[in-house]
């Protein structure tokens, strides 16, 4: 019976667009909450120390650090880290909460901070690849 049950609402979410879904049927497909959500993994502590000081989201750790964790775990790539930024801070679902204004803005730092990092290593790969003694080109 349960089956049948489960069948139905997902013929019910093909009809009605992810826009307009109940908290309950956001609940069914979310992850569930583990234990270790609740609290910063060792890898998202060694992550956290790395920042500098006034990017680090103390805020962010204390109330949300399944999220941290996340950010930590996509640190090193690049474009993960990008598009989990960028779904936290950009609202495509409609009607979400949102996060605190404190979370909101260590989010936004971070986002900037990332940014600005991708920049970096943008320069160090494009200073890598110009041969020795080529001179840098000059923009007008």
């Amino acid at each position: 019976m349960q089956l049948l049950e489960l069948l139905k609402l997902g013929a019910s979410r093909l009809e009605k667009p992810r826009s307009l879904w109940t908290a309950a049927e956001w609940a069914r497909v979310r992850a569930p909450k583990r234990h270790r959500d609740a609290e910063l993994s060792p890898k998202a502590r060694r992550w956290f120390n790395r920042l500098p000081p006034d990017v680090q989201p103390h805020a962010a750790c204390a109330q949300f650090p399944r999220i941290v964790n996340q950010l930590a775990a996509c640190w090193s790539d690049v474009g993960l880290i990008e598009h989990l930024l960028e779904s936290l801070v950009i609202d495509r679902r409609g009607g979400r909460h949102g996060f605190p204004s404190d979370v909101a803005d260590e989010l936004a730092l971070l986002y900037d901070y990332h940014a600005l990092r991708v920049e970096l290593i943008s320069t160090q790969e494009d200073a890598a690849a110009r041969p020795t003694g080529t001179p840098r080109a000059r923009l007008p």
